[in-house]
């Protein structure tokens, strides 16, 4: 399902949930980008990245919409697919504060045989969902201090009261009443989020659970949903190190190679 939320209450916090059936990596692009890579079949891809200014980019999956494939192309307009965006905004080729306009002078397609949502969000409350074939939502069209992600579209269901449509998800709507009620929000909170939203079984299960503090520079994780652990990752000195729940203390650098879950999960 890959939950994932942002908060502005009052710190931005960004949590995510990434539910996935197939091999993953966690590496370090550029000595500047921590990445989810995983291999979906056709090689290792990004799925989740988040760059040390503060920005994390996601490609969560996406049912194609009904009446097209992602591929429409508006003749006034440039083309570009979800691959390229994720590298134009994390390196920066396109300024946040320009993102909107970027997107309405491009249509987004999607990738041959992939159907994803970008999700970019930023430490200075700037938050988009672009979905191929739909357009794109802006954090103008978020209320209450939060936004929420799942697997299903957003733009298919803006006219629906809440509890309807893609409302009635559970992981949605319970990430929604969780964020509603709080007026701020800090790593544990997230963590409480993330936990009753991540799945242990089943087809897609959660394999890698994080929390992004953006104006720190810190991501906590935890790995297929043992909650009673987190690792800790600082863009200060790009390592990874046992957080909390473990017994003894245990640190690597995060590199291009990149680290497999199963060999941080092996810590104790």
């Amino acid at each position: 399902m890959c939950t994932s939320f942002v908060t502005f209450l009052p710190q931005p916090v960004m949590g995510m949930n990434f539910d996935f059936p197939y091999n993953c990596k966690i590496v370090l692009h550029d000595a500047a980008r921590f990445t989810v890579m995983a291999d979906d079949g056709s090689g290792y891809r990004s799925f989740i990245s988040i760059n040390k200014n503060g920005t994390f980019f996601s490609n969560p999956m996406l049912e194609p919409a009904l009446h097209g494939y992602g591929n429409y192309k508006e003749q006034s307009k440039k083309t570009g697919h979800t691959g390229a965006l994720l590298e134009d905004i994390l390196l920066e080729r396109v300024a946040p504060d320009q993102f909107g306009h970027y997107l309405n002078r491009h249509d987004i397609v999607k990738m041959p045989g992939h159907s994803v949502r970008n999700v970019a969000e930023g430490k200075n409350k700037f938050v988009y969902s672009v979905e191929p074939d739909r357009g794109y939502l802006d954090s103008n069209r978020s209320s209450g201090g939060f936004s929420v992600m799942t697997d299903f579209s957003a733009a298919d269901y803006l006219s629906f009261p809440f509890g309807e449509g893609r409302d009635a998800d559970e992981h949605y709507k319970t990430t929604c009443q969780m964020l509603a009620v709080r007026t701020e929000v800090d790593a544990d909170d997230a963590f409480y989020v993330l936990k009753k939203t991540s799945r242990d079984s089943g087809a897609f299960p959660t394999i890698l659970s994080l929390v992004f503090l953006p104006e720190k520079g810190v991501i906590y994780f935890s790995l297929y949903a043992d909650f009673d652990k987190r690792y800790r990752f600082s863009f200060t000195d790009n390592m990874v190190r046992a957080f909390s729940g473990f017994s003894q203390e245990h640190e690597l650098p995060l590199t291009r190679a990149g680290v497999h879950p199963n060999t941080l999960h092996k810590w104790i």
